[in-house]
């Protein structure tokens, strides 16, 4: 089987979101039989998968553009994104005779998307979708809806995410492949002193709960002025600049640390030097941060979101509230803080214990079996 890969990301160091910690995953595990040429942002986040069948055509966004970024952001990322839909398309075309199948890893960025159906349409090449997140937006629900149901096969990565996507108009071939969790990594780093009262990653947007995660660490320091929460993720310079105002305004700087985007060691490492993870997130197709925390043996406070039914919430380490009461989510920090460490520690053992069921190898066997089903 030849796949070609259809990508977009901001360039930065280490995986800035889920979607490419998945895609990394499965591509990693892709056989020796099956070769993948890779269309994606120079450089790409799979560029370490050192094989002979993966093969890459990178493209760059020209300094003209990306000079743009902290004065006029809305205007760069939307140059950015034309730029790159062109640079996908004029690639994918070029590619179009080598390849049995074209494969999006995360069919919601409409960047992505959109360059591969243009590419399908002219090349006629079967095409999947793997579908990531809902979107929140009406003319993006719309685009989306239009593109995922004229695709050969969408995949989801959880039922609740299916159902979601079922009422925004994506009904057609649409089959569930969860998300696994790299635990063998998370073991191999040593357990270390607790540096930050808690840990939050992931891009740093409303959707992600960032602005609330503000609100909670200032009702949390009303008891306990000394609390620390290090958060790492992209951030772009207007949120960057919003969050800086109202961290300023609250006085919280010294608070509320931003460490950006770091490698996956430095991720793991992190996560190991906080007692706990605050992930109030709004929106999630899965959630693999909570359970990269549980690995680490770190207790989870977060939203009760429809997806955490099928994985985190049976776990006692993982503490849920209602969607956006982030005051009860400052009293579940609260109450881990004050645990005993025997406490702490039992709860840290059930979290490691509960991950153990999850797996990259079935994960990335049952993508491949669902990309060769539809040539």
């Amino acid at each position: 089987m030849n796949i070609l890969l259809v990508s977009w990301h901001v360039p930065a160091v280490g995986m800035t979101s889920g979607g490419l910690k998945r895609t990394y995953e499965i591509i990693k595990r892709i056989p020796r039989n099956t070769n993948v040429i890779v269309i994606d942002t120079q450089p790409s986040f799979l560029r370490d998968l050192k094989a002979d069948n993966i093969h890459f055509v990178e493209y760059k966004i020209p300094s003209f553009i990306k000079i743009l970024e902290r004065r006029a952001f809305v205007l760069e990322r939307g140059l950015e994104w034309l730029w790159a839909m062109g640079a996908i398309i004029v690639s994918g075309l070029r590619n179009r005779k080598r390849v049995d199948v074209i494969y999006v890893p995360f069919s919601e960025m409409l960047v992505v998307s959109i360059a591969a159906y243009v590419v399908k349409l002219v090349s006629r090449k079967p095409t999947v979708f793997c579908n990531l997140n809902a979107s929140p937006y009406g003319i993006d629900i719309q685009i989306r809806a239009f593109l995922h149901q004229r695709v050969d096969k969408v995949i989801t990565v959880s039922n609740s995410l299916k159902e979601a996507l079922k009422a925004q108009g994506i009904t057609e071939n649409v089959v569930v492949n969860t998300v696994g969790l790299d635990s063998e990594l998370a073991s191999r780093i040593d357990d270390c002193p607790k540096q930050y009262d808690a840990i939050f990653i992931g891009r740093h947007t409303k959707e992600k709960g960032i602005f609330d995660l503000v609100k909670a660490v200032g009702a949390i320091t009303e008891s306990r002025p000394d609390f620390r929460l290090l958060s790492l993720g992209s951030c772009s310079p207007p949120v960057k600049l919003r969050l800086q105002k109202e961290l300023e305004q609250a006085k919280l700087e010294d608070n509320f640390i931003y460490g950006g985007v770091v490698s996956e060691i430095d991720k793991f490492e992190a996560i190991k030097n906080s007692r706990l993870c605050m992930f109030l997130s709004y929106q999630e197709g899965w959630g693999i941060v909570p359970l990269e925390a549980l690995a680490c043996g770190v207790p989870v406070v977060a939203y009760d979101l429809p997806a955490y039914q099928e994985n985190i919430k049976p776990c006692e380490a993982v503490l849920l509230t209602a969607t956006g009461a982030w005051q009860e989510a400052a009293k579940k920090v609260i109450h881990i803080l004050q645990l005993s460490d025997k406490d702490y520690l039992a709860l840290g053992s059930l979290g490691k214990e509960f991950v153990k069921q999850f797996g990259w190898e079935e994960i990335a066997e049952r993508e491949l079996q669902l990309l060769r089903s539809i040539i």
